[in-house]
Parts: C-alpha cells; sequence; structure tokens
C-alpha cells in the first residue's frame, strides 16, 4: 500500500510538504511504516543543528533512524532524541497506519532545561567530544523557540489537510485497483475458453505444423491466463490465517514441470536450454500450499530465469539450471540463469523486492516489466512462512558481453505451523 502513495505521488507530495514549510517556517517529513522505504522532507527550513547533529552521529535519512522507532505512543507531540519538539500525525487508511506527518524540530518556551537534558544525554549515548558538543549546543540555542499553544493550534491544522490528501490519493488508488481486477475477471472467461479450444486442436489434428501452431497458441494462451491469475491473487487482501484456509497439499513437482514446459519454446528462441530439474536429497514433494500463489512463485521465477538471459550462440552455450533439494523442513528450488544480473546496491538495500521497482541493469533494453514479480514472489514466500535468497555475480568485465550468473533460492516449509503462531520464521537458505 506504502509503495504506491511513494510511485504515483512522490513528487506531488514533496510539493505539498514544501508548501507546508513555506506557510509554516518548519520542516516536515513523511516516514513511512514500511520497513527500508526512504522518508519525503520537505527541502526548507530544516535547522542547521539537525543537519549537523545527524551529521556527527551518522545517521541515515537525517533522522530516519529514530523516527523508524516510533510507537503509536509517542503519536502527537514530544521530545526527540537531540532535545527539540516535534509533532507526530499518523495517516491511517482502513484502520491501518501507512506513515507519519512529522513537523517541529522546535524549542517550546519555558521547557528549555528538559530539552538539554535530553540533549546531554544523547552527547553520553552517541560519545560526542566536548569540541563537538559546544558547536552542537550553539546551534541548538539558535533554533527558533515557540509558544506550545500557537504550535499546536497554527500548524497541526496544516498538518492534518496534507493528511486527509494522502488518505484521499490512496483510496482514489485502491478505487483503481478494483475496476482493475474487475476487468481481469471478465477476461479470464474467454481465456479459458480459448485454451480448450486450443486443447482439443492439439490433440486432434493430425499433420505436424498444424499440431505446432496449435501447441503455440495453446503456451501462449496459458501464460497469458497465469498473468491475469497472477493479478486476481495479487489484489486479494486477506491475512494469512484467511489464506490458511485455502491451504492443501499438493504436489509441487508436477507443477514445476509444467511451468518449465510452458517456457520451453521462448527459451529455444533464444538459444537457452532449460535443464531437467536435478532433485538432491528430498524424500518428498507433498507440500502444504495455496495453490494459485505457488504457481505464481514457480511462473515469475522462470519466466524471469528466460526473460533476463542472453542469447545462446554456437560458441557460448545458455542454459538455466534448477535444482530440488530439503533442508530440515523446507522444500527448496533453486534457478540459475546467465545474462542480467542485479547490482549489490540493489541486493544489499532489498531494492529489487520493492514493488515496481526495475532493475538497474535490466533498463534501456528490449525488455519489458512492471517491477512486481519479485515483490509478489517474496510475498507469496513469506505468507507461506518460506524464504528468499538471491545472488548475481559478474562473471566478466563487461555488462553486454559477460553475464551475471544469477541464482534465486527459494525455500518453503512442507507443513505450515499450527501450534506456536508467534514463532519467527527461520532463515534456513544460509544453512548449506
Amino acid at each position: 500500500m506504502t509503495s504506491d502513495i511513494i510511485n504515483v505521488n512522490k513528487k506531488l507530495i514533496k510539493m505539498l510538504l514544501n508548501l507546508y514549510s513555506e506557510k509554516t517556517n518548519l520542516p516536515v517529513t513523511l516516514y513511512f511504516e514500511e520497513n527500508g522505504e526512504k522518508p519525503i522532507c520537505s527541502d526548507l527550513n530544516c535547522p542547521k543543528f539537525c543537519d549537523k547533529i545527524c551529521e556527527v552521529i551518522k545517521v541515515e535519512n537525517g533522522c530516519g533512524k529514530e523516527y523508524s522507532q516510533i510507537s503509536k505512543k509517542k503519536f502527537g507531540l514530544h521530545m526527540c532524541f537531540a532535545g527539540l519538539w516535534c509533532y507526530s500525525q499518523p495517516i491511517e487508511v482502513s484502520g491501518k497506519v501507512i506513515g507519519i506527518l512529522v513537523t517541529g524540530q522546535i524549542r517550546l518556551e519555558n521547557k528549555n532545561e528538559e530539552s538539554k537534558q535530553i540533549l546531554q544525554k544523547t552527547f553520553l549515548k552517541y560519545h560526542i567530544n566536548t569540541k563537538q558538543s559546544e558547536e552542537l549546543l550553539t546551534l541548538w540555542n539558535n533554533v527558533q523557540s515557540i509558544n506550545e499553544n500557537v504550535f499546536n493550534k497554527t500548524f497541526i491544522e496544516h498538518l492534518i489537510d496534507i493528511e486527509r490528501y494522502i488518505i484521499i490519493e490512496q483510496k482514489r488508488m485502491d478505487e483503481l485497483k478494483s475496476i482493475t481486477v474487475h476487468a481481469v475477471h471478465e477476461i479470464i472467461l474467454p481465456i479459458q475458453s480459448i485454451v480448450a479450444n486450443a486443447e482439443y486442436l492439439y490433440t486432434e489434428l493430425e499433420k505436424p505444423e498444424y499440431k505446432d501452431i496449435a501447441k503455440d497458441i495453446l503456451e501462449q494462451i496459458r501464460k497469458l491466463g497465469h498473468i491475469t491469475e497472477n493479478i486476481i491473487v495479487s489484489s486479494k487482501n486477506k491475512d494469512i490465517e484467511e489464506y490458511k484456509k485455502e491451504f492443501q497439499r499438493v504436489d509441487i513437482f508436477p507443477m514445476i514441470l509444467d511451468t518449465i514446459n510452458l517456457f520451453q519454446k521462448e527459451a529455444k528462441k533464444k538459444g537457452v536450454i532449460i535443464r531437467d530439474p536435478i532433485v538432491t536429497n528430498v524424500p518428498f514433494s507433498i507440500i502444504e500450499m495455496s495453490k494459485p500463489h505457488i504457481k505464481q512463485v514457480l511462473f515469475n521465477l522462470i519466466h524471469n530465469a528466460v526473460k533476463y538471459s542472453y542469447l545462446g550462440t554456437g560458441e557460448v552455450e545458455r542454459y538455466i539450471s534448477i535444482v530440488c533439494s530439503s533442508n530440515e523442513n523446507f522444500y527448496c528450488i533453486e534457478i540459475t540463469n546467465f545474462g542480467i544480473g542485479i547490482t549489490p546496491d540493489e541486493l544489499s538495500k532489498g531494492l529489487i523486492f520493492k514493488s515496481g521497482y526495475r532493475g538497474i541493469l535490466a533498463r534501456d533494453r528490449s525488455r519489458t516489466g512492471s517491477g512486481f514479480g519479485l515483490s509478489t514472489m517474496k510475498q507469496n514466500i513469506e505468507m507461506h512462512k518460506g524464504c528468499i535468497e538471491i545472488k548475481s555475480k559478474n562473471l566478466g568485465s563487461g555488462q553486454k558481453i559477460d553475464p551475471y550468473k544469477t541464482t534465486i533460492k527459494v525455500c518453503i516449509p512442507f507443513s505450515q505451523p499450527r501450534r506456536n503462531k508467534s514463532e519467527k520464521t527461520k532463515n534456513i537458505v544460509d544453512r548449506r
């Protein structure tokens, strides 16, 4: 939900924050509840003290590191870690807090002693030396001081106006999403009909050239069916307990083979070989799952492996390897391809899992994509209490000639936990 706001309205939100800052002479920032999301800040009126203390204690995104720990108890007027007073206004949509608007960074009249005590504790916490402490204290004394009643009556009202806008825009986007899903539901029936007709033609036709045409139609329409199912599955906003009601015990290996067959012709056209899956140390392949969601994971895994592979040539063989294994109570699928890779920065910061994000190396090329594949895949895997790991290594010095070896490993538990619901998922990907 948060990502939708960032992707569509980031510039407009920035403009609103700057307008607020111009009118009130105060800085304002929108922090997101979603982990890893960079806050949106106004460009105006940030006290020099704030810039300096963030520089000294090496805090990323300004005060983002501290404000990411804001609890509901700190909503409203409160003192920050640097002894300045701020006001936090939560943005709530459909009963869920999606972000926090924070304004202020001021001193309040008659509360300077209390504020200085907090500031001194911060100096001690971050081991700030005497010279830096004196410089910071001078800057702190230059921060504007405001009467508390004036602050509450004047500035908070403008802050709430911004909150209203964000909520309205979020609801508008939810309505657009609902319209899209409705349209997809209308498309799915004719797709199913075409699939049935293509299957009939493939079965009944005798001439090989006609069978090949029928098979090609069947494969392509099945891909389109998967894409429409992806949209429908991704649009369902239900919690894990609701999804568990749909879980069933399914053999995942035939699902893997079916997905491979779906992309064999596309891979062959690129000169890429999808090797037969290697199965090691797997007692069985029956998994408790939501079948539509795992189908979506497998589709995205193999689709990406084919799409981002470099073309095979007579001199260079390109292939995709698939290894199925077990690790404790998890069924693991490891897919490796050679082609366009993922940068270390994108991996370390988790950028590739952001909804709508497309990899830097995949841009400006003849490859279409929405940037939702890995994000949706990660959500589906975590919904099953599983985990995902991606490694991408450049095998040479050039990006166009020398490919990256990219491996995606997903691990899904054979059975869903029954008793201890609070138990956190074990990250077993690193265990080899």
